[in-house]
């Protein structure tokens, strides 16, 4: 079988994702029974959080006294967040149990949304999903960082699947997918976290 290059344009359900309210995302989630690993979760946090700092850091000292191009510093230092944003939000807090809650999520419903966004790249029930196929990549060495014209890209193969995402739109995807998870966090344990 040979590959399958798949086009996946998610811009437009990020961007309605963004818009959301968060108290309103807050209420639906309160209507689902979605099952939170506390420790699991709380250490992710605080992973992302670190993350956050790391992206603020000033490039001279991100170099940390490597012999890199100052013209570069900013791309690798790009590259770095969204692979280390990629493997928090999609592997370490992988949870196939909010995933497939989302299977459940009222038609017209922020909820819904996210579903959307999970099932891109997806013709037919039961394939993989988008989080799966990333994760795949990421973990069975199928990952790769483009320069193209005017962006760096993420190339993403999956077996037979490949796909390639701007790197902005993979940053936007993780923060999403980190936002989701946080808010049923919240909800789940009655609290309100802060990164």
């Amino acid at each position: 079988m040979g590959v399958l290059y798949m086009e996946i344009n998610i811009e437009s359900i990020l961007s309605e994702i963004e818009r959301a309210d968060d108290g309103a995302l807050r209420n639906e989630m309160m209507k689902m029974n979605f099952e939170i690993d506390q420790e699991k979760f709380s250490f992710a946090f605080s992973a992302y959080g670190a993350i956050k700092r790391l992206s603020s850091l000033d490039d001279v000292i991100f170099a940390g006294g490597v012999a890199i191009p100052p013209s570069a510093i900013p791309a690798i230092k790009l590259r770095s967040v969204v692979l280390l944003k990629l493997y928090v939000a999609l592997v370490y807090m992988r949870s196939d149990i909010l995933e497939r809650g989302l299977d459940s999520a009222p038609e017209g419903s922020l909820l819904e949304l996210y579903k959307k966004l999970y099932r891109s790249g997806c013709t037919k029930k039961g394939e993989d999903t988008l989080p799966q196929r990333i994760r795949n990549a990421l973990c069975h060495d199928g990952l790769y960082f483009l320069m193209r014209e005017n962006h760096i890209a993420v190339k993403f193969n999956d077996r037979q699947v490949q796909f390639e995402l701007p790197i902005n739109i993979v940053d936007r995807l993780c923060n999403q997918i980190f936002r989701f998870y946080l808010i049923a966090y919240e909800v789940k344990n009655n609290s309100n976290v802060r990164v």
